[in-house]
């Protein structure tokens, strides 16, 4: 009979780490499913920006084009653009590797 006792309370134990472990993963699961939601928001508002940025540069070219503007302007621009698309692809880059997390954390790689 006290072994009986002893395999229970060893049951009960194993059953909480168990429980532990579901919860451990599904805030696993739901971090990363976060993370990449929020970066997905990311790319889209970068990729607004990055058209802004091409459109500015266009203007700058043309103006220039024109000689009603400076080299200065269109290196500007282009510095500008850069950033933003440097923003850009570092986005990207974090949405595959949540991508990746959410498939490790789900048992799918």
């Amino acid at each position: 009979q006290a072994n009986v006792h002893q395999e229970k309370a060893r049951l009960g134990l194993l059953k909480e780490k168990l429980r532990e472990l579901e919860l451990r993963i599904k805030l696993d699961v739901e971090a990363a499913v976060y993370n990449l939601r929020s970066t997905g928001k990311r790319i889209s508002a970068t990729e607004k920006a990055l058209e802004q940025a091409n459109e500015s540069l266009r203007i700058e070219l043309e103006k220039y084009d024109l000689g009603k503007g400076s080299i200065t302007d269109i290196f500007d621009a282009e510095s500008a653009l850069l950033d933003i698309q440097t923003i850009y692809y570092s986005a990207l880059a974090d949405y595959h590797i949540y991508s990746t997390q959410l498939k490790f954390v789900q048992g799918r790689l």
